[in-house]
């Protein structure tokens, strides 16, 4: 159900939202087969009088709600290596078991778009609107083995070729401008509960923007927000969690590690760097018995901790928080005799 929708004083009621978000999949597939673009953002769908020249199989004797519902679509990300890279013919090789060392070339065969259970595409967090991955699905020459083309050996065989404009977890994934978005949050010293709540805003302004644009195009839609729409489509309008984003953050930097390290190696040289931690162990639970409530008041849990090339204390301090700004002066008073 698309929700209460109040229109001439009367209520609407729908197909599925996942349903007609597939039906829509399947149209843009077949419409535009050799010349479809990466990516389809689909975020001011026209009034009704130009849906029959703008939007292949969705016409005006459809149901109005049918059409309200292509407002919340959400952007779809066709990935087709074979296809985005020529040269991969002959050279994509199927990555099972009985094919190995074989010689057994990928040809396409379908796509991931939501005909069968087993053919759903993948939902994708994005910035400003969710995305689905719609993946192409591969078939090898000698034992018919099916691959979609987000398979992890597959991305593996790609890896020195294309970066995928993705990433993907056991269930979900992410697009690549969100990975970017939470790298440069942290290095900005948000927290990770801050980011999941400014990633959550820029998804509701989103959702709301696309709320009045459909009320603006259909005046007689009254008491539409962000807050009626059928669950659904709240569900596919969902942010990260704040460990999801932890997991994503992580998993970029110890992929880039050695790239940092090869960086401030070649800046500073090998013989004048420092390293610094919050994960020496100390007792945990420093602080001091007040005398007034005579109660445990905890004063710090960490040990911060800077240590030059050979290993040799430069400087450290007590902290209850990883916050920068708790070892600002500590990192300034050693940074000092360096300047001079």
């Amino acid at each position: 159900m698309f929700g209460n929708f109040v229109c001439f004083n009367a209520y609407f009621a729908t197909a599925t939202f996942n349903g007609d978000l597939k039906s829509y999949i399947q149209k843009s597939i077949a419409d535009s087969i050799k010349r479809m673009t990466e990516r389809i953002s689909f975020c001011h769908p026209p009034p009704s009088s130009n849906l029959q020249a703008s939007i292949s199989g969705v016409n005006q004797v459809e149901p109005l709600t049918q059409q309200f519902n292509l407002y919340f679509i959400p952007d779809i990300l066709f990935w087709d290596p074979l296809w985005t890279i020529p040269s991969l013919k002959g050279v994509l090789q199927c990555p099972k078991e009985a094919c190995k060392g074989r010689n057994s070339f990928l040809r396409a065969v379908g796509w991931k778009d939501g005909k069968t259970e087993r053919s759903n595409p993948r939902q994708l967090y994005g910035l400003t609107a969710p995305v689905v991955l719609v993946s192409r699905v591969y078939r090898c020459q000698l034992n018919n083995n099916e691959v979609v083309a987000h398979d992890g050996h597959i991305l593996m065989q790609l890896r020195n070729m294309d970066r995928p404009p993705f990433i993907l977890s056991h269930l979900s994934g992410i697009t690549r401008d969100v990975q970017t978005a939470i790298s440069s949050y942290v290095l900005s010293e948000l927290t990770f509960s801050r980011i999941a709540n400014i990633m959550k805003q820029q998804l509701l302004s989103s959702l709301a923007e696309r709320c009045k644009t459909l009320s603006i195009h259909y005046p007689t839609v009254v008491n539409l927000s962000p807050s009626t729409l059928e669950q659904d489509i709240k569900s596919m309008w969902s942010t990260p969690s704040n460990d999801f984003i932890e997991t994503i953050f992580l998993a970029d930097f110890w992929e880039k590690e050695k790239l940092y390290t090869h960086r401030m190696i070649s800046e500073v040289g090998t013989d004048d760097w420092i390293s610094m931690d919050h994960t020496f162990k100390v007792a945990c639970n420093i602080g001091i018995k007040q005398k007034l409530d005579n109660q445990w008041k905890k004063m710090f849990d960490s040990l911060f901790c800077v240590l030059n090339e050979k290993g040799q204390v430069m400087g450290w301090q007590l902290t209850k928080r990883t916050s920068f700004k708790n070892i600002r002066d500590l990192i300034q008073r050693i940074n000092s005799p360096c300047e001079s």
